[in-house]
């Protein structure tokens, strides 16, 4: 993953975001190119309006006293004695793991909570390339759709959100979204 770099979709993403301050981003993804794209597209203003639901592989986490930092570098994990330890505020010398929700863990309540009124807020609620089956992501665009905003997905297949969206798109986000969101002043807005 150190290796990719943001695709089109991100980049146009970043773009609108840049542009528009009411254009929030959600994802699940955990490869930090949302991030890296925000920080192409204008530094780093869209950052607070960024919420990584399932974390982020680039940042690590203490098992002791919880504190994050960003981290890229190789871990050396010959011995137990090489693994990574804290050295945050607390300097505990905590082990540090990935700072991701690993499958069976739950989600922080705070970045839920507020992707549900991010998304219980937004006019149009565009979904990107999801199965719209892992929960509770899957639910955030019937939030918008529930509080009177539209869903937009773009994806290759049909998923359970189809039904529901008021537009949806087959292909590619890399091919579609720069198509779709505005490109160089905002045309949407947010209420």
């Amino acid at each position: 993953m150190a290796a990719c770099d943001p695709n089109a979709a991100h980049l146009a993403l970043s773009r609108w975001q840049a542009w528009g301050s009411d254009v929030r981003i959600v994802t699940q993804n955990v490869d930090g190119l949302h991030g890296r794209a925000a920080s192409d597209a204008g530094g780093d203003a869209g950052r607070d309006r960024l919420l990584e639901l399932h974390g982020s592989l680039f940042r690590s986490r203490c098992v002791a006293c919880g504190a994050r930092r960003d981290h890229r570098d190789p871990i050396d994990t010959s011995s137990a004695s090489a693994l990574p330890r804290c050295g945050g505020p607390e300097d505990c010398r905590g082990l540090l793991r990935p700072d991701v929700v690993w499958f069976g863990e739950s989600l922080e309540p705070e970045v839920i909570g507020t992707a549900f009124r991010w998304a219980e807020t937004a006019d149009v609620c565009l979904v990107v390339g999801t199965s719209a089956v892992v929960q509770p992501a899957a639910s955030l665009a019937a939030g918008t759709q529930e509080a009177g905003g539209a869903i937009v997905e773009v994806n290759p297949e049909a998923t359970p959100l189809t039904s529901r969206a008021a537009v949806s798109i087959r292909g590619g986000a890399a091919e579609v979204v720069p198509r779709i969101v505005p490109g160089d002043q905002p045309s949407v807005t947010s209420r």
